[in-house]
């Protein structure tokens, strides 16, 4: 699964949209001096479940530009 999301400087994601719904989608765009928007790759043992699950067991490592298990992320 690949998602457009924007996120803050400490990785936080603030907003997500799949990447893969056909037609028109409203996508995420940053509003904030201190969000970037980005697009990237889910890693695959955390796909499962609706994107607000996904979106809070992950967080941009801001270096790499990916999604890594959040601090929250008790799994």
């Amino acid at each position: 699964m690949r998602l457009s999301i924007v996120h803050d400087d400490e990785g936080r994601i603030i907003a997500a949209a799949a990447c893969e719904t056909e037609g028109l989608v409203a996508r995420p765009v940053p509003v904030d001096l201190h969000h970037q928007a980005l697009e990237v790759e889910v890693p695959e043992e955390h796909g499962e479940g609706d994107l607000m699950e996904i979106c809070q067991r992950l967080r941009v490592d801001t270096a790499r530009q990916v999604l890594v298990p959040s601090e929250r992320d008790t799994s």
